[in-house]
């Protein structure tokens, strides 16, 4: 007897660990023309451009939101640290037309950032799928975040101040595949032995 696998833990990309640019670009051009998907549009804009975890989204409280500084406050309260994260001019936009519309709320994404989180992550998998991207995740999104911010030649210590790690294991051990480290590894190896 064969298992079925629910639809939604099946893709064509098997493993998938990030979204190309124009992939990241074509779920949010779909998602800003249909004001039903504002949500959508806002956290994925947010995520793309600070890699902020779905727990600190959640979290994230208007009076930790410095526009003057572009940055944000998040707090984990698994390991009781806090961390500054630098936000762009158009993640500043997005919060600026957030704030517009719904002034009177403490958290970021409404009185129930959960509810809001859960329906996002259920929207994210149809416009993945009409999109033809495949199956995407907000972890999809926060993994595009670092995957394009090392493309951009960001330094290891940037990666891990802005992602929250703990140590530079835990960073290598989301972001870089034991082949990719092999192959980096292979490289320097070279080099030495060209120095002999």
């Amino acid at each position: 007897m064969t298992t079925q696998l629910h639809p939604r833990h099946t893709s064509s990309t098997p493993n998938r660990r990030h979204l190309s640019p124009d992939e990241l670009r074509r779920i949010l051009a779909f998602a800003k023309n249909d004001p039903r998907l504002q949500d959508l549009y806002d956290i994925v804009s947010i995520i793309s451009c600070t890699g902020i975890r779905r727990h600190e989204l959640s979290n994230l409280r208007w009076a930790y939101v410095d526009v003057a500084r572009s940055r944000v406050l998040l707090f984990c309260q698994k390991t009781m640290r806090e961390r500054f994260v630098p936000i762009t001019q158009e993640a500043i936009q997005v919060l600026e037309a957030r704030r517009s519309r719904t002034p009177e709320s403490e958290f970021v994404f409404g009185d129930r950032p959960t509810i809001v989180l859960n329906r996002v992550t259920r929207q994210l998998r149809e416009v993945g799928s009409k999109t033809g991207t495949g199956l995407v995740s907000i972890q999809v999104l926060r993994h595009t975040f670092f995957e394009l911010l090392m493309g951009a030649g960001a330094p290891p210590a940037v990666l891990i101040a802005i992602g929250g790690w703990r140590s530079p294991y835990q960073f290598m051990k989301s972001f870089i595949s034991p082949a990719d480290l092999y192959k980096c590894a292979a490289h320097y190896q070279m080099l030495v032995e060209e120095q002999l």
